[in-house]
């Protein structure tokens, strides 16, 4: 592999000898050259999303990402996340995304007919059997989360949900369910600690404004909050460009070269 100056992946060569090889603008890839000398093009808007992407061939698809476009609201004060693009034979697909960042529609007219892919969400996922060793049961749970119960033999698996996200995830022989993963996540959607159990120890993420891990560390989270650290963590320093700039694992400083 070669990196750049600025820490950008700038090509590498496959075990068969075949280079693909990446050019970046402020760490926008804009170039990608496949072993074949086929040079796919990207360009972005002024936010930084991407914009535009053309084929080798010519062919080219407009984007403009759910990021870049103003949230709406529903009546019950839900965001209402839009996007669109213009795919290479100048359809033009309307997007909306749902909470976890999935495309939940696209509609599109070809050929003069107007058609929709809407996702399907059930309120129960299926019941395979009523028992046995394979039974699984699905059932919906307030706030968004999803209950999903499985028994092998006779050992039960219980994970929840929210908007997509795996927030716990725990087993029994009987009850109560021994956890086996836990994890909460921050106002803005990005992950602020997490349990490997079952033992009572989490890791906890301490980050600045732009979301950056300041802080990784071992908490003992038996007792009441505030959860006392256990003196193991890492912590994390950025350059202006948001690369890391120094690397701390237990008081030994690492500066990370990229």
């Amino acid at each position: 592999m070669t990196i750049a100056a600025g820490g950008d992946l700038a090509g590498f060569v496959l075990p068969d000898g075949e280079i693909r090889t990446f050019a970046y603008t402020g760490h926008h890839m804009t170039r990608k050259t496949s072993p074949k000398g086929d040079v796919t093009q990207y360009e972005y808007a002024n936010d930084g999303t991407l914009n535009k992407s053309t084929k080798p061939s010519g062919e080219f698809t407009t984007v403009n990402a759910g990021l870049s476009q103003a949230t709406t609201y529903d009546a019950a004060g839900n965001p209402i996340v839009t996007g669109s693009y213009t795919d290479a034979h100048g359809v033009a697909h309307a997007l909306v995304f749902n909470d976890a960042g999935d495309v939940d529609s696209d509609t599109y007219t070809a050929d003069g007919v107007t058609y929709t892919k809407q996702k399907f969400h059930p309120t129960v996922l299926g019941n395979a059997s009523a028992g046995g060793s394979a039974a699984r049961v699905a059932e919906p749970h307030s706030a968004g989360r999803l209950y999903v119960a499985q028994r092998r033999a006779a050992r039960r698996l219980q994970v929840l949900r929210c908007v997509g996200r795996v927030i716990r995830t725990s087993f029994s022989d009987s009850t109560p369910f021994v956890n086996r993963y836990l994890a909460s996540y921050d106002a803005a959607g990005r992950i602020s600690s997490y349990l490997h159990g079952p033992s009572n120890v989490s890791q906890l993420i301490d980050r600045d404004a732009q979301g950056h891990a300041l802080r990784i560390y071992d908490a003992v989270t038996a007792t009441n909050p505030p959860f006392p650290p256990t003196g193991r963590q890492t912590s994390f320093t950025y350059r202006s460009d948001g690369q890391p700039a120094t690397v701390t694992q237990h008081g030994r400083d690492d500066h990370a070269d990229l």
